[in-house]
């Protein structure tokens, strides 16, 4: 997986999500309290017997292999797990497993182009930081053009509101120029909705096991 921002720490992202997605994720709370009883269980989370050195060092060696399980999406114990599993699946799908040059400050927050919500409901999760970089790295090498052509669009047609067909507020070459264009854009919050629903999909079929 790429180093890209690796000492970002954490960065928190919020999801737009269906209210059927939320009570879904309601419903995995056993799912996530018996997997951090695993935790807990597991032979490096036991430091008896050992020095203060020794503990931290197994210590620091359970922390890192939780890591890697998350990552791996082998360890779904909470909201963040299950979604970091399925961010790594995205970038590794989409082939953004790279290293990727510092992004403009245009590629943070809402994208011009972007649908409205998918849901009413929305969830907020610290990710690692560097797949959040590295994911709106991707989006923006894969579209962003088009988010800097949506840009002028909307300046050559303040008034517009394309969204909303019946009154969109410009022509109907500039409205199929507006949804020509914007059909190009990946945005981060596709990829972080991809992502949860990849994660669901793995912890549901673990829990009907």
């Amino acid at each position: 997986m790429t180093t890209l921002g690796n000492n970002a720490g954490k960065i928190t992202v919020t999801i737009s999500v269906p209210s059927t997605t939320r009570i879904k994720l309601t419903a995995l709370r056993p799912h996530f309290v018996k997997e951090r009883e695993r935790v807990r269980a597991h032979e490096l989370a036991n430091t008896r017997g050992l020095t203060g050195r020794e503990a931290r060092a197994r210590r620091d060696l359970w922390e890192e292999e939780k890591t890697r399980l998350r990552r791996a999406g082998e360890l779904a114990d909470s909201i963040e797990a299950l979604v970091t599993g399925g961010v790594v699946q995205e970038i590794e799908t989409r082939g953004w497993n790279k290293d990727w040059p510092a992004q403009p400050r245009q590629s943070r927050g809402r994208w011009p182009g972007s649908p409205n919500p998918a849901g009413p409901a929305a969830i907020s999760v610290r990710l690692p930081g560097d797949l959040v970089l590295t994911v709106r790295a991707g989006c923006w090498a894969a579209c962003g053009k088009e988010v800097g052509l949506l840009s002028g669009w909307r300046d050559r047609y303040p008034d517009a509101r394309p969204n909303r067909p019946h009154r969109p507020g410009c022509d109907t070459d500039a409205l199929a120029e507006y949804h020509r264009l914007a059909a190009k854009i990946i945005t981060p919050g596709e990829v972080w909705r991809a992502a949860l629903g990849r994660g669901l999909s793995r912890v549901e079929h673990q829990v009907v096991r």
